[in-house]
């Protein structure tokens, strides 16, 4: 976050309480504020047939296009006219990589781990969406039918399709909860509602989770074939939408495959946008120097913002300058998400409310 320095400023009234605030803040934010990304969003571990070049050079390519549609949140990325172009050298976005054992006895895996900046950033350049690392937290409500039986997945369910659920949830880069399913659960969740697909009683029982979105999963069938039936809420807006498959797993993975789809449609940036640049911002409801630091740490870690400028600190608000590589209308969304800001309005001068 850089400071523009009162000099440079000349309409700019600042009280005793903001002067305090920017001195602070110069040697406060002398380091970078940006908060850590999860650990495993630009990591990639694929099968490789030995430890030669040429095999590790197409394992690094099929990890870069398994990136390429977490990132972006499209699976059809690679069909773009320019993915190519970064398929053709994927070795210069690696950080590192080593090998591992596979899943099989025997087997090799590649693990990779990219330059997540370096890689978003070219993308940007060659006109693919970015949805970035920043994802809100999606509970889910999910419950299987076999042999008659009905249960619900819980957090510390063992069974195999809960773990592919979870497998295909990171695949896509998704942050997904299941329910701890104790007491309080119990007591508030009826599994009536997750199968018929009722949002409101299990909105209320998802408050103690503190989530931006939930799913709610209904999986039966038997033998060759199964079926699925999904409610995605999301962004104030519900949709429905059916899986099929050969296996409770191939449905409940094609369900999380089409709610990341979904997801990646409304927040997912696509291309340099002329709307692209500099825009003011205020931020109100801020109470201390804390708040400040929040809040920048908040926006730098969007990967819709290049940069984050301090304009000015006022007792209860503060203005920002951020660089955007998209549209405000993109920005609004990933705030709406975020659990962190609240929209107050829109336009010309976007006003957030910090959230407690």
């Amino acid at each position: 976050m850089r400071i523009i320095p009162e000099s440079m400023l000349p309409r700019c009234k600042f009280t005793p309480w903001a002067a305090l605030v920017l001195w602070l803040l110069q040697g406060w934010l002398a380091t970078p504020l940006y908060a850590a990304v999860a650990p495993d969003f630009y990591l990639a571990s694929v099968p490789v047939a030995d430890r030669g070049t040429a095999a590790r050079q197409e394992s690094l390519r099929t990890a870069l296009a398994q990136l390429l549609v977490r990132i972006s949140g499209d699976p059809s990325v690679h069909q773009y006219p320019n993915a190519a172009s970064l398929l053709t050298q994927p070795g210069r976005f690696v950080q590192q990589y080593q090998y591992v054992p596979g899943g099989r006895p025997d087997a090799l895996d590649l693990s990779v781990v990219f330059d997540g900046n370096a890689l978003e950033q070219a993308m940007r350049a060659a006109a693919l969406p970015v949805w970035g690392r920043e994802r809100p937290e999606i509970m889910a409500w999910v419950a299987v039918e076999e042999r008659a039986q009905r249960r619900l997945l819980a957090a510390d369910d063992e069974a195999s399709v809960k773990v592919q659920l979870e497998q295909t949830a990171r695949q896509r880069g998704l942050p997904l909860l299941l329910p701890l399913m104790d007491l309080e659960d119990q007591a508030a969740v009826n599994i009536a509602d997750v199968w018929g697909g009722f949002v409101e009683p299990l909105r209320r029982a998802a408050s103690r989770y503190r989530t931006q979105v939930m799913l709610l999963g209904r999986v039966s069938g038997g033998g060759d074939y199964w079926t699925g039936r999904w409610v995605l809420d999301f962004n104030q807006q519900r949709e429905t939408f059916a899986t099929q498959g050969s296996s409770p797993h191939a449905v409940v993975s094609s369900g999380i495959e089409e709610l990341a789809n979904r997801m990646a449609s409304q927040l997912a940036v696509r291309g340099v946008e002329a709307s692209s640049g500099a825009q003011m911002l205020v931020v109100e409801g801020i109470t201390s120097i804390t708040d400040v630091a929040r809040v920048s740490d908040y926006l730098q870690r969007l990967s819709l913002v290049d940069d984050v400028t301090l304009h000015r600190v006022a007792p209860g608000r503060v203005e920002l300058l951020v660089t955007l590589n998209g549209g405000i209308g993109y920005l609004h969304q990933a705030v709406a998400v975020g659990n962190q800001l609240e929209v107050q309005v829109e336009q010309p001068v976007p006003v957030y409310r910090l959230k407690r």
